[in-house]
């Protein structure tokens, strides 16, 4: 029965698109309204029947409940079919206390087929761990273990405690272990078995397949369109930003002892950022006397530090009070952290408001904006093409760019790390636009010009090694430079060199090249002095001072031996595969480096299936690439993006934050890719096959980095908000 309603569900779907189809219902009415509605009733129909088909499983024959109190031992028994044995003969229950922790064996006499088991216990505790044992006609002798990692019983999600078992010809008995903590003991626990699990209606999927079903239809209405739809274009990239709000409101959710929502966890220890704020609404740059609950404790564990041999290794700074993962030198504290977000963002409000900006809400803004502005930069280079491009190619691209770009894995921590990165990017994207806007056919808009030199110089500002970016977008620069200044393509190298350099220096592009120049100048120079003032250097943003896990000075840019794991770990590494949920998860293995290495877990660009176009970049330079006149910007930009990479990894290590710096150059290229492929289909009249390649990159792209953005492996989700990722198990795993 369970089955034919399975397929009764995807039957009446289908009956329902084709009945709308076939009374030209799209012509006779308004197309989006039958759109809508239709779309209802196909996610009613699933949702009712496909994704419920469970509850419509037909009775099994034996089925009881029992339940056992802990506290009075007595036992409350519910028999549907007839069992003749006490329940007292049915279930026992043994408990033990050890280390602050209680654990209950709980041994259920079943002696018939068992097809489904249903657990749940009246407990303090949100999340109870418990493991499940069976004794079968295969395992008579003793008890096997049912091989699910991680069984959880949450709070207000009875999924999480029903279990369709396959076990062998009759089950003798079932053994559940329930651990919970010894300030929340169990009072009851209670196991139904042979119930078939009960009908839930999710709203929450019927929303999601509703919007899948509807941008369906919206895509087919408008598949052919060139002119960007605003209506289209605001919902969409709407889906993607509520999907990082939902990110962030999942990293922090707070519930209570009843599994109900109470609002968000926003707070965190103030962090170098707040502190420099601090510091500088003082009239100075370091951090001492800055946030500390005792002034002789740090002045002390100053002491300490000085007396140390090497102050920066991890070990020696046991039993000493110190501010963790700030600079130190001189016996002073410092933040290492680019000061560009505390001067723009961080003082201003504090001197306005007196109050600190919340790194947490900051990050999750910057984030948002960064999104914003990578569409942006899509829809520029899309605009500076000189052919039309399908609508939905543009979107896809623009939606691949953000999850493609790793920044959603800075939603996670949202700490003064993912903001020194999150800045620095969104500073380096809004400068390259701005610097593509400024160049014309009609000129050069010095206003639009310095504006992008400024946020590039800026992204410096926030983090030093994106320096780079700026040598990424110098062939735009120089070539239209060139341009304005007459240069015309001459026979020789040397004579084409010299006319080149002509061109740029010519008198025309004189105060565009100082319109250009002067914010690298003036705020290199405040940085410098700013490194000057605090470490005697004008070089040094006091990364080899940090106290932090190792002893950072001895990073140096020329250790080659790390170049495999950079290109390995950064570039080719693909997420793991599981059969469990959420099926993809981020990587964490040894390498073959002896040495240190910091690594947390990590993936490489090309888990993302859109950036595998990487490998046509030759043949996209020789069309469209060649033909708006930006060839040395993507070659540029994919050079820069491995020594970016490389980089990364050999000052800092692998983890999925630190991808964030070079994963969004290497996909640049990969827009220029995108376009090329269209424009070329569409000119042999293959568009719609090159519509639906690059369409199913897409959302491979999406559904991969959705997956592992709530992954165990990189989210703490699964642990410190149960009640969410159970619930997004329940939604997707609707067989159990």
């Amino acid at each position: 029965m369970q089955y034919i309603m399975f397929l009764l569900g995807i039957a009446l779907a289908v009956f329902i698109i084709r009945m709308s189809k076939k009374n030209h219902l799209f012509q006779k009415y308004n197309k989006y309204v039958v759109a809508a509605l239709v779309s209802a009733l196909v996610a009613i129909s699933l949702e009712v029947f496909t994704f419920n088909f469970a509850c419509f499983e037909g009775n099994h024959g034996l089925q009881f409940a029992v339940g056992y109190d802990t506290a009075t031992k007595n036992q409350i028994f519910e028999n549907n079919s007839g069992v003749t044995k006490s329940p007292t003969d049915i279930m026992t229950v043994n408990v033990s206390h050890r280390n602050r922790e209680y654990t209950y064996e709980a041994v259920i006499k079943v002696n018939a087929e068992l097809k489904n088991l249903d657990l749940t216990v009246d407990c303090q505790q949100n999340a109870v761990p418990y493991e499940v044992y069976y004794k079968d006609d295969a395992f008579h002798k003793d008890y096997n273990k049912i091989k699910i990692e991680n069984l959880m019983l949450v709070k207000g999600i009875p999924s999480t405690g029903h279990i369709k078992t396959h076990f062998a010809g009759k089950t003798d008995s079932v053994k559940v272990i329930f651990k919970v903590k010894d300030i929340y003991p169990i009072s009851n626990i209670n196991v139904q078995i042979n119930h078939p699990a009960g009908f839930d209606f999710n709203f929450a999927r019927f929303l999601i397949v509703f919007l899948v079903v509807l941008l369906a239809y919206i895509f087919y209405f408008t598949r052919k369109s060139t002119a960007m739809k605003k209506p289209v274009f605001i919902g969409v990239l709407g889906l993607q930003a509520v999907f990082i709000l939902f990110l962030s409101i999942a990293s922090n959710a707070v519930f209570d002892t009843n599994g109900k929502y109470k609002g968000e966890a926003l707070y965190q220890s103030v962090d170098p950022y707040q502190e420099l704020t601090l510091a500088l609404a003082k009239g100075k740059v370091d951090l001492n006397e800055v946030n500390t609950d005792s002034l002789e404790a740090e002045r002390q564990g100053i002491e300490a530090l000085q007396k140390l041999e090497n102050p920066y290794e991890w070990n020696q700074r046991n039993e000493i009070y110190y501010k963790w993962d700030r600079a130190f030198y001189n016996g002073k504290y410092y933040c290492y952290f680019g000061i560009v977000p505390v001067l723009f963002v961080y003082l201003p409000i504090y001197l306005l408001t007196g109050r600190l900006v919340n790194t947490k809400i900051f990050v999750l803004f910057l984030v948002m904006l960064t999104a914003a502005l990578m569409a942006k930069l899509v829809m520029t280079i899309a605009q500076k093409w000189k052919k039309q491009i399908n609508m939905w190619v543009v979107l896809g691209t623009i939606v691949s760019f953000i999850n493609a770009s790793m920044i959603l894995y800075c939603i996670n921590g949202s700490k003064f790390y993912e903001l020194a990165t999150i800045s620095a990017l969104l500073c380096a994207i809004a400068g390259i636009d701005c610097i593509l806007n400024a160049f014309t056919n009609r000129g050069i808009k010095k206003k639009i010009l310095t504006v992008g030199a400024f946020f590039m110089a800026l992204s410096v500002g926030c983090r030093p090694n994106y320096i780079l970016t700026s040598f990424m977008i110098a062939p735009i620069v120089l070539n239209a430079f060139a341009k304005n200044g007459g240069y015309k393509r001459v026979d020789g190298i040397k004579s084409r060199f010299t006319a080149y350099v002509r061109g740029i220096f010519h008198k025309k592009n004189i105060k565009a090249i100082v319109s250009f120049i002067l914010p690298y100048v003036v705020i290199g120079i405040g940085l410098m002095y700013y490194n000057y003032i605090r470490f005697g250097s004008i070089t040094e943003f006091g990364a080899k001072y940090q106290l932090t896990v190792y002893d950072t000075s001895y990073y140096h840019m020329t250790d080659l031996g790390k170049i495999p794991i950079a290109l390995v770990r950064g570039i080719l590494m693909l997420p793991t595969m599981s059969s469990v949920f959420p099926y993809m998860n981020a990587v964490q293995e040894s390498s073959n480096y002896a040495g240190y290495f910091y690594d947390m877990t990590y993936l490489g660009i090309l888990s993302s299936p859109i950036m595998w176009l990487l490998c046509m970049i030759p043949w996209s330079i020789k069309r469209g690439v060649k033909q708006i006149a930006h060839k040395g910007f993507v070659i540029a930009s994919t050079v820069i993006a491995f020594v970016m990479c490389y980089l990364t990894t050999v000052m800092g290590g692998t983890s999925l934050r630190y991808s964030v710096d070079f994963a969004w150059i290497f996909f640049i290229p990969v827009i220029y890719v995108i376009f090329a492929i269209y424009s070329r289909a569409r000119e042999r009249g293959l568009e719609k096959y090159a519509v639906a390649g690059l369409g199913i990159l897409m959302i491979l792209t999406i559904v991969v980095n959705a997956l592992v953005c709530i992954s165990p492996t990189w989210s703490s989700m699964s642990e410190d908000v149960p009640e969410i990722f159970y619930r997004i198990e329940e939604m997707v795993v609707f067989w159990k």
